[in-house]
């Protein structure tokens, strides 16, 4: 895509979500066709946002939904400033194009870890993590549907995330067992949903 096509596209996810509206889609000449068109229209849709990123994202973590979005990896978007939230916390609805929220787990990091050539294993990436926070991500794509047809549509749309809400961070974490830890979702008293994180 010519670097014209994706300034335009990022500029209308942009404006949606500052205005709270929803797009039917992207034009034709300006919907990125690949993951690496919408990791670029994100890019410049990021620094069209007045908001310093402070963390990030990941979504399709699993294999089952991977198959569903037609990608073989997860997918990542930026966290802003003004939208991670510390629990207990009150958020307007009228902020958000979608109201779907998603229990998970966040983790924040003691040391960075830097854009290297070599790929980061397993052991690095926890021996850098600081503590692990029990969260509600609140996704939001800027369009009308999240169609799965329309993957890098979704990254360019900041991977659907529009907020985040954090628990108490748990320093003392390594002996979990993560994948076993349940969680559910209550709404005005009522359990609408439970699971486990595996």
């Amino acid at each position: 895509m010519s670097e014209e096509a994706l300034q335009r596209g990022a500029e209308r996810i942009v404006a949606a979500r500052a205005a709270v509206t929803k797009l039917d889609g992207l034009p034709d000449a300006e919907r990125p066709r690949t993951l690496e068109d919408g990791y670029r229209m994100l890019r410049i849709a990021t620094e069209l946002w007045d908001d310093a990123p402070v963390g990030w994202k990941v979504g399709a973590t699993s294999k089952e939904v991977q198959a569903r979005f037609g990608i073989d990896a997860p997918v990542y978007g930026p966290l802003f400033k003004s939208t991670v939230h510390v629990s207990p916390a009150r958020l307007k609805a009228t902020a958000f194009q979608h109201l779907l929220l998603e229990a998970e787990f966040a983790f924040s990091f003691r040391d960075g870890l830097p854009l290297r050539a070599k790929r980061y294993d397993r052991e690095e990436v926890i021996e850098a993590i600081e503590a692990v926070i029990p969260s509600i991500e609140i996704i939001s794509p800027r369009f009308k549907r999240l169609s799965v047809h329309h993957t890098p549509q979704f990254v360019a749309d900041f991977s659907g995330n529009a907020a985040a809400v954090l628990g108490t961070p748990l320093r003392d974490w390594r002996g979990l067992d993560l994948a076993a830890q349940g969680a559910a979702m209550i709404i005005s008293g009522v359990k609408r949903q439970k699971g486990r994180a595996r």
